[in-house]
């Protein structure tokens, strides 16, 4: 299988969807190519490559139009690709609105799909959200009735990094590191002010917001798990929390 030499290991996804590279799978004497690229595990015709076909994977990863489909996630096959951390490769800013962010084609049928697979999830229509770099967690939900799609964990996670910070964290979070982060979220809160003035011509001041803490790392680039860290993270005593997935952050 040929590789780049970047860290994410991916596939030089060119040379194999022109077919100058590819992988396949010997059963006997029939040989059948697959494509190896971002595509995932398939056969030229979109059907699901047998060494695959067996594993538990996410219903999303087999349907969809065949030149849009994606790898499944080998670490959190549970999870929907676009949200898996290890294979998405979309990045949202969490400063602005998810709606308003624009979406490849080939990523567009998985955004309402199920969020996590009902058959390998106990309770597929919750998730916790931490973050490493932020004290927050944001549970995110369906509505009663409703399945939590992709969609929603994105936009119930923007709305949680938009929230105004209390007077108690503000405290709490300029204690842990010498209020360099607070100086952070001060300055991110004063250029949005800053922005606001020059579009409404009156300037007015900005509350900081959880979303400030972040700096430049405020791209959203999927969940992972990580169960040491959040059995630190979660409070002593506390009711059992529902699935807990880790942020993670990028540039």
């Amino acid at each position: 299988m040929a590789r780049t030499n970047n860290p994410d290991g991916l596939i030089l996804s060119g040379l194999i969807h022109n077919g100058l590279i590819h992988n396949g799978h010997h059963s006997g004497r029939t040989r059948i190519p697959t494509y190896t690229s971002l595509r995932g595990p398939f056969t030229r015709d979109g059907a699901i490559h047998p060494q695959h076909s067996q594993q538990a994977t996410h219903p999303c990863v087999r349907t969809g139009p065949i030149n849009a489909r994606v790898p499944p996630s080998e670490q959190y096959p549970s999870l929907n690709p676009l949200l898996a951390a290890d294979v998405t490769m979309k990045r949202l800013d969490m400063r602005k609105p998810p709606v308003t962010q624009p979406l490849e084609s080939r990523y567009i049928h998985l955004k309402e799909a199920p969020a996590l697979d009902a058959a390998q999830c106990a309770s597929p229509n919750t998730m916790r959200l931490v973050f490493r770099d932020l004290p927050w967690a944001v549970l995110v939900r369906a509505s009663p009735g409703k399945r939590l799609t992709c969609r929603m964990v994105w936009d119930q996670l923007y709305l949680s990094l938009q929230k105004p910070v209390k007077d108690s964290e503000w405290g709490a979070l300029h204690c842990l590191d010498e209020g360099a982060q607070c100086d952070n979220a001060r300055r991110a809160a004063a250029e949005r002010g800053s922005k606001s003035a020059m579009l409404s011509k009156k300037y007015r001041q900005e509350p900081i917001r959880r979303v400030d803490f972040l700096g430049p790392i405020c791209y959203f680039a999927g969940l992972e798990r990580d169960d040491e860290f959040v059995k630190i993270r979660t409070l002593p005593g506390s009711e059992p929390a529902p699935d807990t997935w880790v942020v993670k952050m990028k540039f």
